[in-house]
């Protein structure tokens, strides 16, 4: 797994002063969008640090020790440390990237009551962007096969459980949960820990943040 810093940073202060331009008047929803683009920039950090400790704390030795059970400090168990990691790093993720219709909401403003219900991922919110120069990417977003696991696998612990791991020794691997993908349901079968969570990390949060780049650019532009 990748330690490196993730993502593509972007210019909350430039956003913003872009989108002020035509929204002079709409203080509160200005407001608004800086606490949402503050609170993406936060999650970003969390991702980084639960990831990071979730990587410290699956090393070969770490993982034979959890099988031992063998209590690794403040009496948490190597198994409460990667557990606790895991579903911090996937929920945290989650969260960010759920929180972006809203955002885009605040931004565009294709629905007057920014808590409307219909802002989310849904195909009838999506659509109301297919005229803008990034609606590939979001629609590519949206249909992302590792975030829908990612919905299936933080939905299934908010609404019923979390989902636990099975430790091998030499890896963690998620028991089976379904999710929706394509408009079918879909079984995620022995999906190992390590390879979703750097999957998640490598490819799946940088192309969030490009998203984010190209409303940017949109927003500064038009």
């Amino acid at each position: 797994m990748s330690g490196h810093d993730i993502g593509i940073n972007f210019n909350i202060s430039e956003l913003l002063a872009a989108v002020q331009t035509y929204l002079v008047h709409e203080k509160p929803i200005l407001d608004r969008l800086n606490i949402s683009l503050q609170a993406i920039a936060k999650r970003k950090k969390y991702c980084q640090y639960h990831f990071s400790l979730f990587q410290e704390s699956t090393s070969s030795v770490a993982l034979l020790k959890d099988r031992l059970e063998q209590v690794s400090y403040e009496e948490l168990s190597v198994r409460d440390v990667y557990e606790a990691n895991s579903i911090a790093f996937l929920q945290s993720l989650h969260a960010m990237i759920d929180s972006f219709p809203y955002t885009l909401n605040l931004i565009y403003q294709k629905f007057n009551d920014v808590d409307s219900r219909q802002v989310g991922w849904n195909k009838e919110f999506i659509k109301h962007y297919k005229r803008y120069n990034f609606f590939s990417y979001l629609q590519a977003l949206f249909e992302n096969e590792t975030f829908c696991q990612l919905k299936g696998y933080s939905n299934h612990g908010k609404h019923k459980y979390p989902i636990r791991i099975k430790n091998t020794f030499k890896e963690l691997i998620f028991e089976d949960f379904t999710f929706e993908y394509g408009g079918m349901k879909v079984f995620a079968s022995k999906l190992k820990v390590e390879s979703f969570m750097t999957e998640c990390h490598d490819r799946l949060i940088p192309k969030f943040f490009y998203l984010i780049k190209m409303v940017q650019e949109d927003v500064i532009t038009s």
